[in-house]
């Protein structure tokens, strides 16, 4: 098997080559390129059997929450018996105890979870050395403002006010964009002059609502999607992006929510994936000529608490790493959103 890898892979790093069990090798590259150049092809032949090629340890820490890092016999694949993960999870879980991952039940071990107290809902303790267990106590005091202002060498203290510019914020940042943002037309001018103020931004209110807004400073294509949730509403999409890629002769990036998925394994839970679902995104980066972009952090990207998805995506032409350098996209965690930010 290291000797079929090395040759397949010779124009790639291969740091080292792990045994783990039967049907499993582990497969440690020198270079991310050489990683995510490996995993673009997923199938290989090996005497005549298919090889499935996969990163599998981010997929299983997203469907518990937003993997952080590994410890270091983890990293350097010294203990390959099993995998020590940092998450982020919720405070209050789910906490599963197994994970069907690729037809295997694989198990899960918390080190630590944070207890929560069933009586009074506080962290950190249980109910039966609850000190509010068996106390009822309600008392309201009137508050007295004083409207004398505070003197000098007095004992009240001042807070200073907030005078953040939030111009500031975005000082170090060239482009920003926002999706589903569901501000009313008529406040539109305000809000993004506030926010954006001296930047070059532009939304889609006229058509949707402004659902998709954009800002910028520097020179480029840029396309945001936010997709039907149907299939047959996403075709006049795909139209709309092959009419762009044609007329577009510059670096070109494409980001946002597809609502659709590239591989059966950007799924997990919910109803069962068919070829036709992951047609889409295949045949759209062969007419606009695109390839995703490299990702670290979170695998999937939307969840409902029971389906994980990755949906959201980067894709780049072929003159986008003329114009810039090596290009690398985060996955942040979670906010108010259902979806994650990405971060290029």
């Amino acid at each position: 098997m290291k000797g079929f890898l090395n040759r397949i892979w010779a124009n790639h790093s291969i740091d080292k080559i792990i045994y783990v069990h039967k049907g499993v090798v582990l497969v440690c590259f020198a270079q991310f390129q050489d990683k995510v150049a490996v995993e673009k092809r997923g199938f290989y032949f090996f005497d005549s059997k298919p090889m499935l090629v996969a990163e599998s340890l981010s997929k299983i820490g997203s469907i518990l929450g937003i993997p952080i890092k590994t410890d270091k016999f983890t990293k350097d694949r010294q203990v390959i018996h099993y995998a020590r993960l940092l998450v982020e999870m919720p405070i209050d879980g789910p906490f599963l105890n197994h994970i069907e991952f690729f037809n295997e039940d694989e198990p899960v071990t918390y080190e630590w979870i944070l207890t929560k107290c069933s009586h009074c809902a506080m962290m950190g303790h249980t109910e039966d050395v609850c000190k509010k267990k068996g106390v009822i106590r309600t008392e309201w005091r009137k508050i007295q403002k004083s409207s004398t202002p505070c003197q000098p060498n007095s004992e009240c203290t001042q807070v200073p006010q907030p005078t953040a510019d939030p111009t500031n914020q975005l000082k170090n940042v060239g482009l920003v964009g926002l999706l589903e943002t569901k501000i009313k037309s008529q406040n539109v001018n305000k809000i993004a002059g506030n926010i954006f103020r001296g930047w070059e931004w532009a939304n889609n209110s006229s058509i949707s609502n402004g659902r998709i807004w954009h800002a910028t400073r520097k020179r480029f294509h840029i396309t945001f999607i936010s997709g039907h949730n149907h299939e047959s509403q996403r075709q006049p999409l795909w139209e709309a992006l092959h009419q762009i890629s044609l007329s577009t002769h510059g670096a070109w990036c494409l980001l946002g929510d597809f609502n659709t998925i590239l591989s059966k394994e950007d799924r997990y839970g919910g109803n069962h994936v068919e070829d036709h679902h992951i047609q889409e995104l295949t045949n759209f980066m062969a007419n606009c000529e695109v390839l995703e972009m490299p990702s670290s952090g979170a695998f999937f990207t939307w969840t409902n608490k029971t389906i994980w998805s990755k949906i959201d995506r980067l894709f780049i032409n072929s003159i986008w790493h003329e114009v810039f350098d090596y290009t690398l996209a985060t996955v942040l965690p979670r906010g108010l959103s259902d979806h994650s930010p990405i971060l290029i």
